[in-house]
């Protein structure tokens, strides 16, 4: 049985941020429209809304601009755009990676920013607002097994990067079944700072082995301080899966998990 459901377009932040907080959990934001119309076709959800609100009618939440501090890059910023900035490529190399990698030429006109486990590699923030004013949270604090960082009647307005340091090597590999359509069976972004061949800091993100993207900072330990080579990319490989607790059915990714990680470290 289909249900009714009301559509707004939200013309401001202010005017979203009304919205969500009038209906509470009974209204969802829409932006691409590419994960959330999937889902209420196939009642993914328990919780079915009254009212969406379309975001992609406010203006101004789709930039890529670069300051002294990093990037900043607008909510409704595309997927596409993302794939096509030369400062994004030049710079952010991974987060470029991340993004052209997600589906089909098609939804990456239509989705928005997503590739958490990049932004998380890289020491991301999200810039949220809401009824009680503008907060920027961590990457990785946002995400948690049971849902987002986000307070009722508060949204997503900019993603804020740090400019990565001088001598940083950025790397994203997602390993799938087929290359274009296929969630991740196990992905891996890794950004390192080395200087004179030794290691001085890096945060190693692995994808699909979690609820969250998880920081594998028993894999960092290893590297700090160390030359990148074979017997230190080795060491950092069993060190990302140590302590791992398979499911029943997924022990196989731990062999892939340990071969993207001594891929992502080798130059």
């Amino acid at each position: 049985m289909i249900k009714a459901l009301q559509h707004t377009d939200a013309t401001t932040v202010a005017d979203a941020v009304n919205i969500l907080s009038d209906y509470g959990d009974k209204a969802m934001l829409m932006a691409g429209g590419t994960d959330l119309l999937g889902m209420l076709k196939t009642r993914a959800s328990a919780v079915y809304p009254e009212i969406l609100i379309n975001i992609k009618t406010i203006p101004g939440l789709d930039y890529i601009k670069e300051d002294n501090d990093g990037l900043k890059i607008g909510a409704l910023t595309r997927l596409a755009d993302i794939v096509d900035s030369p400062v994004v490529r030049e710079a952010y190399p991974i987060l470029a990676d991340a993004a052209w990698s997600v589906a089909t030429p098609q939804i990456r006109n239509m989705g928005t920013l997503g590739g958490n486990l990049a932004l998380a590699a890289l020491d991301a923030g999200v810039r949220i607002e809401g009824p009680k004013g503008e907060r920027l949270v961590p990457v990785t604090n946002f995400y948690h097994p049971l849902g987002l960082d986000l307070l009722p009647g508060e949204i997503i307005t900019e993603i804020h990067i740090p400019k990565p340091a001088a001598g940083s090597r950025q790397t994203f590999i997602k390993h799938r079944v087929r290359e274009s359509v296929d969630f991740a069976i196990v992905s891996v972004g890794a950004v390192l700072t080395v200087r004179d061949e030794i290691c001085t800091g890096s945060r190693i993100v692995l994808g699909a082995v979690a609820p969250v993207p998880f920081r594998a900072t028993r894999a960092e330990d290893i590297l700090s301080g160390r030359k990148i080579d074979h017997e230190t990319a080795e060491a950092t490989s069993l060190a990302s899966v140590a302590g791992a607790k398979p499911l029943s059915r997924n022990a196989y990714k731990i062999e892939i998990i340990k071969t993207l990680v001594k891929k992502a470290v080798l130059p």
